[in-house]
Formats: structure tokens, sequence, C-alpha cells
């Protein structure tokens, strides 16, 4: 959807309109951070956090991971936890953004191509000092509706060994990146390159055009399955 004219408005509070949500509504950007704070504190709920957990939020070089890193901050004081950022890539970008969050960073050099590459890469490296951490990954809607497409629905099913391993929260799973480039702008430098190099780019392009709710029931069938591996691993005989 494009906003044409000068007399769009905010839906929600009447402000002149800048941004386009998911379902087509016209927002300001304020409106539309807001609302995507909320299906970030709903999506992390969904992982169960405990009071005094360990939260480590695996981030790499793309927009989704600075809205991530921001979007945490801004929900922090909905949660008990102690936040530890983990960045894994060629080089560090986020490292001064962290800072300024005062959140506790580590990066690890690192290369990865697909989205089961990144996830073995965050289980490989996760500090160890942590016995159950909850590991938050920066996936956005398309993210994880290419990640099931192009990996997982074909049989590729290592990256849900980190599902298996730990509690998994993804804040972003309801967030498009069109809301995130909408809310968060960013140097083209942050492009989201996992989901460009995805080989379900295309089929998710036009999911999103023809059937929004199609990607819902896809990121809730990838869930079920990461589900039903980690209950089969849990309760396998030793």
């Amino acid at each position: 959807m494009r906003m044409r004219g000068d007399n769009m408005r905010c839906a929600k509070c009447g402000a002149p309109g800048c941004c386009v949500d998911m379902q087509g509504t016209v927002l300001c950007r304020r409106c539309l951070s807001e609302s995507i704070k909320g299906r970030v504190v709903r999506w992390i709920r969904k992982a169960s956090p405990r009071p005094r957990d360990d939260l480590i939020l695996a981030v790499r070089n793309d927009l989704q991971s600075t809205a991530a890193v921001k979007l945490v901050y801004a929900v922090e004081r909905a949660f008990d936890v102690t936040i530890q950022v983990l960045e894994i890539g060629d080089q560090p970008t986020l490292e001064e953004l962290v800072g300024a969050l005062h959140f506790n960073y580590t990066f690890v050099d690192a290369d990865y191509n697909t989205y089961t590459e990144f996830r073995l890469r965050v289980l490989e490296h996760l500090p160890p000092r942590f016995s159950d951490p909850l590991v938050v990954l920066p996936d956005a809607l398309e993210d994880l509706v290419a990640y099931a497409l192009g990996e997982v629905f074909l049989g590729k099913l290592r990256g849900l060994t980190l599902d298996a391993a730990f509690r998994v929260a993804y804040p972003l799973a309801a967030v498009s990146l069109r809301e995130i480039a909408q809310a968060f702008p960013a140097r083209l430098s942050n492009a989201p390159k996992l989901y460009s190099l995805s080989s379900a780019r295309k089929i998710v392009e036009w999911a999103l055009l023809s059937s929004p709710t199609l990607c819902n029931s896809t990121v809730q069938s990838l869930l079920n399955v990461a589900s039903a591996i980690k209950s089969r691993e849990k309760y396998k005989t030793p």
C-alpha cells in the first residue's frame, strides 16, 4: 500500500501518517513503534521468561538485529532479565549501540550464508557460563517464513538443534521487514542479507502480497516442528 497526498493521518492518534503496518493501516512512526513493541513483548512472553533469567540476544549485521537490540532495550522493564548481546559475523557492527544501552557484548568472527548456519554458529558460541539461557533471535516474519520454506520444510533440520537445546524467543516473528524499515531507518549496509540470499525469498514476497495469513501460518508450523523436535529430544531414551 502506498500513501498519497498530504492528508493521510495516523489511524490511532490523528498525527500525519508516514508508515503503513501489515494490515495496511496508516500510522505515524510513534504509533507504529508502539505497535511493534506490543508484539515484541507478546512474543518474548511466548518463550516463558523466568525471573532473573539470562537473556542472550544473538545478532548479525542487518536491520532486524539493530531493531531487535533497540526493541529489547525498550521493553526490558517488562522482564526481570539480564541481557547479553552476542554478535556473529565478519566484523563487529553493533558494539557501539549495545555499549550505549549498557548491555554486555561479545563478538564472534564467524561466517554463515543460511539461517541454518547462523543458528549453528549461535549454538557453538553461546557463553558456557549460562546453563539455561533464553536465546533471542532477530528474525522478522519474512526471515522465519524463508527459513521454514527454504530450509526446514526441505528437510534441513540441523538449525532446530538450537530450539531443542534451549528456550528460544522470536520477538520479531509478527513484525515485517517493511515495518522495521519504517520504524527504524538504517544504513543500506544493514540490509537483511540472509533474507536476500534465501532461495525462498520470491515465494515469501508473493505470499505477503497475496495472503499474509499464509505467512503467519507458516511461522506457526515452523514453531510446531521445533516444539516437536524439542519434545522428542527431551523424552528420548538414553
